[in-house]
């Protein structure tokens, strides 16, 4: 019994250590003259240690390392120093953390800082909800280029629905989509919905199977800003059943 009730303990411990990882999920590139800049720092008062993940469009990983970081340490990463430039390298990264980190991102194009961004953790199992949304506000009025990346942190395929809204409330379009593991998929809403002084406000992205990280990619006048939206809210209705997607292009 004495043995058992160790072995119980054991798990116990293994099973509070692997709830007490953290996962930030957030994009990158290093296509048309991007780069970016990760930071990550300890906001614990005790070591933790963290591995950087970077995956293509379609789930494969392009590059990934590991770091140790002392009490209120930083370290950064510069994504252009690991991989080439190249109009299909872009995607996904994910940073998993033993304490929680704040992650600062610095997107920059042509060499030049272009925006700053911070992303919070997200939870991939402390929820049975059937569904997530997250909202997330868009501009495509003339004069700008803007796109919706959706990406899977999960280890399985997800499914969901992107739906657009005009500012006056109508549903631009709308249409479901599919990723599998850790892939991502980009959505140019000047192809979607073209250009117009209405094509601004909310758009939503509906999930199934697990959350999603979802970021927006604006660029204005030869600018580039990359914002990510707020953590994906539970549901308990599913979307649609979602259709096969073609291509990924940035």
């Amino acid at each position: 019994m004495r043995k058992m009730g160790v072995f119980l303990g054991l798990l116990v411990i293994l099973s509070l250590t692997a709830l007490a990882d953290y996962t930030y999920a957030f994009h990158w590139s290093r296509a048309a003259g991007q780069d970016l800049e990760i930071n990550v720092c300890n906001t614990a008062e005790i070591e933790t240690n963290y591995s950087l993940k970077l995956y293509d469009p379609w789930g494969k990983l392009v590059w990934e390392t590991t770091a140790k970081l002392q009490p209120f340490d930083a370290a950064y990463h510069t994504v252009s120093e690991q991989v080439l430039e190249g109009e299909s390298l872009w995607g996904m990264a994910i940073v998993t953390s033993t304490t929680p980190v704040l992650i600062g991102l610095q997107y920059m194009l042509q060499g030049k800082p272009q925006s700053l961004d911070l992303v919070g953790p997200l939870c991939l199992t402390c929820t049975s909800a059937p569904a997530f949304v997250i909202p997330v506000y868009y501009t495509q009025v003339p004069g700008s280029q803007t796109a919706i990346i959706v990406m899977n942190p999960n280890a399985q395929g997800i499914k969901g629905r992107l739906a657009i809204y005009q500012s006056d409330g109508k549903v631009a379009i709308q249409g479901t989509f599919q990723l599998a593991a850790y892939e991502s998929n980009s959505y140019s809403l000047a192809k979607l919905v073209g250009e117009g002084t209405k094509f601004w406000g909310l758009a939503t992205v509906l999930s199934e199977g697990g959350p999603v990280a979802v970021a927006m990619k604006f660029l204005v006048e030869g600018s580039l800003y990359v914002q990510h939206a707020g953590l994906p809210i539970p549901l308990q209705a599913a979307p649609a059943t979602p259709t096969p997607q073609p291509p990924r292009k940035e």
